[in-house]
């Protein structure tokens, strides 16, 4: 019997020691969980496999946190120690308490310098049983690699001063959560990089001017883009080094030399953001109260884009799911009572289209957009991104749009139209629509060019919305500092009711898509399920719970012990 003990117990050695070997010759890992949460994108580890040079990281979400941005911190924690298992020694990081320092003056100059790098602080509101605390969290890291730092943020909208209240901060945090892996790996890649991407944003057919789109430049500058103005009618051609060409709002005709110089862009595998109405309304008419016959834009780019798969409708969408406007509804003594009134003409959208772009993004807003409709093209797949709400109705043009009608109450069965497209994503292998044509005669280097003009594109996206006003912001030049400053903190906001809009992340989620050669853009198609506690409960019974957490496992396990020790005293009594 004991010799049979002692076979049992060497096989069981043996099997332990055969399987250890195995594990350390074939690395696996199971991820257990519902959302796959500690599962990073194929793309995410050939990356860190093939690093080339050692990376560090500070990461300064650290110290004492309120419960949310530990939820945060522990999954930066989680991700880069994934990061590591393919990184192996080549990845190394740190978490550092930006607020360790006893010295006041050496705390100062160390914020000073994250903030210099592009780390900046979030005002967090923290609970502390009766009162409420305000502190300062800075929810970034600085990447080092060779002679080269740089900052990220992996907070969504810390630029945005924004009124949050305590939903809408667990779901920023939710979607912060969701992007930690593409965060890092995207600004792992930056800093590696030979070169920063290039956007091109095209000038000379009345587009929206760089006052008007600071917000969005101002973020991709951030993003570690490089931003250029291309006054298109004075190049030769688009220069293809361009990583993308964005066109917002052109409001003047096209040109075939023009067009013919994008379209050979696009055949080149550049990609094009286009913002195009194609109808406009004078709103300043409308707001005085006077109204306004719609008018089209006569920019000559709808042949061009349905080429490409696309045509642009001549009308306007009217949704009940709408953002407002100020509307004098009488008077307060001397003075006019403004309050806010739905204004269907300006949608907000949160209906979006499966695709990675749409990935952890808001409610984007509308202005006076139109429907897109597809057409036949062959070998280019075609994706809506963003539909209107399921209460719609679409206003043939030309019309009379009038200030008045958001006075009137809105009759639903009126809306009955559902998801209508306003903005799609194209991808594939284009058609020039200059194919089987001779170059334009008025192309003054067309003689130059004619042996490199090309009838079908390397594959390569368009992305087209039917509203021009899309990245549009106010903007305003400030004299004593001698600088643009975007007023109402830029795109999407709206000042009345403390509103963000997510045009802006919207656009870069676009561009990072289209831009992303290594694949890496895989790491966001994540979804972390919100699972929130009760905190009301917490605060009634949390002591409860938590004496009953204490206390039971080890009663039970008493328990158990007792009831197992009593069950072989009777058996081996028995034998005796």
């Amino acid at each position: 019997m004991r010799s049979k003990h002692l076979i049992q117990f060497g096989a069981g050695i043996a099997a332990i020691i055969i399987l250890n070997l195995i594990a350390a010759r074939f690395f696996f890992r199971i991820d257990l969980t519902e959302e796959k949460r500690y599962t990073i994108a194929d793309a995410t580890k050939k990356f860190l496999k093939n690093l080339p040079d050692e990376v560090s990281i500070n990461i300064y979400l650290a110290g004492d946190l309120p419960p949310d941005y530990k939820r945060l911190q522990t999954s930066v924690r989680e991700t880069l120690e994934e990061f590591k298992v393919y990184a192996g020694s080549k990845l190394k990081y740190r978490f550092i308490d930006p607020f360790a320092f006893s010295d006041g003056k050496k705390q100062k100059a160390f914020l000073d310098t994250l903030k210099a790098k592009g780390v900046r602080p979030t005002t967090v509101l923290a609970n502390q049983k009766d009162a409420r605390t305000v502190k300062a969290v800075y929810p970034g890291a600085v990447i080092y690699y060779k002679q080269y730092e740089m900052g990220t943020i992996l907070l969504k909208n810390i630029y945005q001063n924004r009124n949050r209240n305590a939903i809408a901060e667990q779901q920023m945090i939710n979607q912060s959560i969701e992007n930690v892996e593409f965060n890092l790996v995207t600004a792992i890649q930056s800093i590696m990089s030979p070169r920063q991407k290039r956007i091109g944003f095209l000038y000379g057919h009345g587009e929206l001017v760089p006052l008007r789109v600071f917000d969005v430049q101002a973020a991709l500058r951030r993003k570690n883009y490089e931003v250029y103005n291309v006054n298109l009618p004075a190049s030769e051609i688009i220069d293809s080094t361009l990583d993308a060409i964005v066109i917002a709002k052109p409001d003047s005709t096209f040109s075939r030399v023009d067009k013919y110089k994008i379209d050979q862009y696009i055949m080149n595998g550049g990609r094009a953001l286009f913002f195009v109405d194609a109808v406009g309304v004078h709103m300043d008419s409308v707001m005085r109260g006077t109204g306004s016959f719609t008018f089209p834009y006569k920019h000559n780019l709808t042949d061009l884009l349905f080429r490409y798969g696309v045509r642009l409708n001549s009308n306007l969408v009217m949704d009940l799911q709408s953002s407002s406007l100020p509307m004098n509804i009488g008077q307060t003594g001397n003075q006019p009572n403004y309050k806010p009134v739905r204004w269907t003409y300006q949608p907000y959208v949160n209906n979006f289209g499966k695709h990675l772009v749409t990935k952890n993004i808001g409610m984007v807003e509308l202005k006076m957009a139109s429907t897109i409709d597809t057409v036949k093209a062959a070998g280019i797949k075609k994706t809506p991104l963003l539909l209107t709400s399921t209460y719609t109705r679409v206003r043939p043009t030309p019309a009379f749009v009038v200030y008045n009608e958001a006075q009137r109450k809105p009759d639903p069965s009126k809306y009955a139209q559902k998801s209508l497209p306003v903005a799609y994503m194209l991808e594939g292998t284009f058609s020039s629509m200059f194919a089987g044509q001779p170059i334009p005669t008025r192309y003054p280097y067309r003689d130059k060019h004619k042996q490199y003009k090309k009838s079908k594109s390397k594959p390569t996206q368009i992305f087209v919305c039917a509203d021009g006003d899309f990245i549009r912001n106010g903007a305003r030049p400030d004299r004593k500092l001698k600088q643009i400053v975007p007023t109402q903190l830029g795109v999407g906001y709206i000042g009345q009711r403390e509103v963000f809009f997510e045009n802006r992340d919207f656009v870069i989620n676009v561009l990072e898509y289209m831009t992303n050669n290594g694949g890496l853009i895989e790491a966001k198609n994540r979804e972390i399920t919100l699972r929130p506690l009760d905190k009301i409960r917490i605060a009634e019974d949390g002591s409860k719970w938590q004496w009953f957490n204490m206390l039971v496992p080890p009663f039970l396990i008493l328990l158990l012990g007792l009831a197992w020790f009593t069950l072989r005293k009777r058996r081996f009594a028995r034998k005796g």
